[in-house]
């Protein structure tokens, strides 16, 4: 046993905006970079946790399992790191965002099931166990999506505390726009896994895409209610990286 820290840090650049990195430090000094930087920012939640389940589920890549701007970005891999402790990096600028695209501890369900079953950690049975190649788990994660079973208003209800309370309207019409966003972007992810679209074009179709699901919850529930929801402030001329070239091209 021991403590787990999470850690945000902010990134910001305008015009871009930025989701802040995370990173997870271990009270045995391990720091789990989560494709990025590894000091730095502020704390944002601490907790004990079974550092030898976090270290299995890091693996020596420190990504637990997710192929970065496919399956997750950092939010997610230090969800999964965390996971021992509890917490989750819900108080990352963005976190809304990336959830909304990826979930809490990215879209591939199998590999995760996979990790937390090797580490001793219990671990939600909603697929059957096992492993699955990438192509094959994404093309089920849309079959999920199409068929309606996987939540897409989960990210809203994990920040109902910040905005003004929703009505049933404008509900179903947030669900619609979920659900059409993490379609288009499984449907992305699934293309550039075919090597159907280049990495360049992967990237600007996914931030495209995430910028106009993003206005869109603004349209429907105000600026002001998105920026709580973001954690960052949503405007006309926001711009939205929810995944970073560079950090594509290292994969």
């Amino acid at each position: 046993m021991g403590v787990l820290e999470a850690f945000k840090k902010p990134v910001a650049i305008r015009p871009l905006s930025k989701l802040d990195h995370t990173y997870v430090v271990g009270s045995d000094g391990t720091r789990w970079e989560c494709n990025g930087a590894n000091s730095g920012g502020q704390i944002i939640g601490n907790a004990f946790g079974d550092l030898a389940i976090s270290h299995a589920i890091a693996g020596v890549d420190h990504k637990a399992g997710i192929v970065y701007g496919v399956t997750g970005v950092c939010h997610q891999m230090a969800n999964r790191i965390l996971s021992p402790s509890g917490i989750t990096v819900k108080d990352a600028a963005g976190y809304f965002l990336s959830v909304a695209s990826y979930q809490e501890f990215g879209i591939d369900e199998l590999n995760w099931i996979s990790l937390q079953e090797n580490a001793g950690q219990p671990f939600s049975n909603s697929y059957n166990n096992g492993s699955s190649p990438l192509l094959d788990s994404l093309e089920a994660h849309r079959s999920e999506i199409l068929s309606d079973n996987v939540d897409t208003f989960s990210a809203f209800d994990s920040f109902k505390n910040k905005v003004r309370p929703i009505r049933q309207s404008q509900k179903s019409l947030l669900k619609s726009i979920s659900k059409q966003w993490k379609l288009l972007a499984v449907e992305h992810a699934i293309d550039y896994t075919k090597r159907n679209m280049g990495v360049m074009e992967y990237v600007t179709n996914v931030n495209d895409g995430a910028t106009n699901f993003v206005k869109g919850v603004a349209n429907t529930i105000s600026a002001s209610s998105a920026s709580n929801l973001m954690g960052m402030p949503v405007e006309e001329s926001s711009y939205f990286e929810l995944v970073e070239l560079d950090k594509m091209e290292q994969n």
